[in-house]
């Protein structure tokens, strides 16, 4: 892994050790890049053997948001990719339209 996922990941650890009654991380998740290597780092450090037992009741949830400025093709399935991601590891995963003025 790089660097920079070995850094998010202990980050991210060192945050949900300090919160002891999570049970649920609901995490925003557009499609991009970014929020999918955050969602990925998350799945790897839950499923990671090291915190298995420490971390066996925590649940991620996802939102993704279709925010309705491109094409209703294009917008929608950013979120029918990450919803697909999501069904793949057993997460839920929510989508909300926004609405149009």
């Amino acid at each position: 892994m790089s660097v920079f996922v070995d850094e998010f990941e202990q980050k991210f650890e060192n945050s949900i050790s300090e919160l002891s009654e999570v049970k649920t991380i609901l995490l925003a998740v557009s499609g991009g890049s970014d929020s999918m290597a955050m969602l990925s780092s998350c799945i790897n450090l839950i499923e990671n053997p090291l915190y298995s037992e420490k971390y066996k009741n925590l649940k991620l949830k996802v939102v993704t948001i279709n925010h309705r400025i491109r094409c209703e093709e294009e917008s929608f399935g950013d979120c029918l990719f990450v919803k697909n991601f999501c069904d793949l590891h057993n997460i839920p995963c929510f989508i909300e339209n926004a609405v149009r003025f």
